[in-house]
């Protein structure tokens, strides 16, 4: 279980919750928040929330920076690439949820929890991907992010939290 691996870069941790939450637990809450109701008049509440999350995403990076200094160095030198990229994954992410959440608002009472099952299993294989890259250049990049993260998971939660 990823929670109890203290190999993963904060990063991984924080993807790994975005993607149990967003690839899974969102489309599920979506489609039961609307009950009879018509799913389509949540999607605009649904899409704001992606400015949102992008408004949010320096000072994420900041945070981060400040217990792994090493994100805190490379975050300048790709100027708004690494912001780029994370806003075009969550889109793409919360997208996916959307339809997810269009799927269990239609599907028969009969149906939904092979549904879930069937979706909870492909992210799962994601996350597996996110805790373990596969590559062994991004393996020398994350023990070197490491090296110089802080261990203190308290100290983190704290800093993410204020």
């Amino acid at each position: 279980m990823a929670a109890e691996k203290n190999d993963l870069l904060i990063l991984q941790h924080l993807l790994l919750g975005i993607n149990a939450h967003i690839n899974l637990d969102l489309g599920i809450a979506a489609a039961q928040c609307v009950g009879d109701g018509k799913i389509q008049f949540l999607k605009n509440d649904f899409d704001k929330i992606n400015s949102i999350l992008a408004e949010m995403l320096d000072e994420v990076q900041d945070k981060i920076g400040k217990v792994s200094p090493v994100f805190g160095i490379l975050d300048p030198l790709t100027k708004r690439l690494d912001e780029d990229i994370a806003n075009f994954s969550i889109n793409t992410a919360r997208e996916g949820a959307w339809k997810f959440a269009n799927k269990v608002f239609v599907a028969r009472e009969s149906e939904l929890a092979e549904l879930i099952k069937e979706r909870d299993f492909r992210i799962a294989i994601l996350a597996k991907r996110l805790a373990s890259p596969g590559s062994g250049w991004m393996r020398s990049v994350i023990s070197f992010i490491r090296l110089f993260a802080t261990k203190n998971v308290g100290k983190v939660i704290d800093l993410l939290a204020a």
